[in-house]
């Protein structure tokens, strides 16, 4: 790859922006699963399993998009 072109860092630089957001979310994810951890299964907040889940799908579709190859 010539990183020189202009496509090619903005190709480089949306890809990586992708894996930043990803990452973000695999934490996001992560934490909220350790707190609900805390809780009996029947008493944990629904809005955090609901996020979860939510979070999850987005998570799926990111890297969707990042195995597309261009």
């Amino acid at each position: 790859m010539n990183i020189h072109k202009h496509t090619d860092t903005s190709q480089m630089n949306y890809h990586y922006g992708l894996a930043l957001e990803e990452i973000k979310l695999e934490r996001s994810i992560n934490s909220m699963a350790f707190l609900l951890d805390g809780f009996d299964s029947q008493d944990r907040p629904q809005y955090l399993v609901n996020e979860i889940a939510h979070q999850e799908k987005q998570l799926k579709s990111l890297r969707v998009l990042r195995s597309v190859k261009d």
